[in-house]
């Protein structure tokens, strides 16, 4: 089971070969384990961030400033995603862009964001 991140006595993992329920990430600590679907929910492109909700209703944002696709962009093709990799992305077709949201996590985790 690939670790995809530990934070603060955090353990971020998944199942390689777990192949049943939307994409999902495994959290550990002390003992206590939880279960965070990854498939975006929403996105929005506003002026300044990409904010992405997750199904189980966390709100991830970045600074657009990260996705100069994205931010040369007009409205129309920032509006127009799709989810890419079973869920585990975002893909715009018109700008030929693609986001993981694993590395939406693990910026926001780091408190990169």
């Amino acid at each position: 089971m690939p670790t995809v991140l530990r934070w603060n006595g955090y353990r971020f993992y998944f199942f390689s070969n777990e192949g049943f329920g939307p994409p999902h990430i495994h959290i550990d600590k002390g003992g206590r384990s939880a279960k965070v679907w990854l498939s975006p929910a929403g996105v929005e492109v506003t002026d300044d961030e990409l904010i992405v909700r997750l199904r189980d209703g966390r709100r991830l944002a970045a600074p657009l400033d990260w996705f100069p696709r994205l931010k040369a962009a007009t409205p129309a093709q920032r509006a127009n995603w799709e989810e890419a990799a079973a869920g585990l992305g975002i893909h715009w077709p018109d700008l030929d862009e693609d986001v993981g949201v694993a590395g939406l996590l693990r910026a926001s985790a780091s408190g990169a964001t």
